[in-house]
């Protein structure tokens, strides 16, 4: 994730250096909408880190 623009690329070698709009790919300008899933319901969780499972959005059309 890009923190400045909170958008999400996918990191590939075949991508170039800045890598796949995966958040625009997916989610086709609803970005600002998805949300981290994470591993834990501790309230101190890593956010960024090791406890991030993964991207939810509650509506995908």
């Amino acid at each position: 994730m890009k923190g400045a623009s909170e958008t999400y690329h996918w990191k590939h070698r075949d991508a170039g250096s800045d890598g796949l709009p995966i958040g625009r790919l997916l989610f086709s300008g609803a970005e600002n909408e998805v949300e981290r899933l994470l591993s834990t319901d501790d309230s101190g969780a890593d956010y960024d880190g090791k406890h991030w499972a993964g991207l939810h959005h509650p509506r995908i059309s």
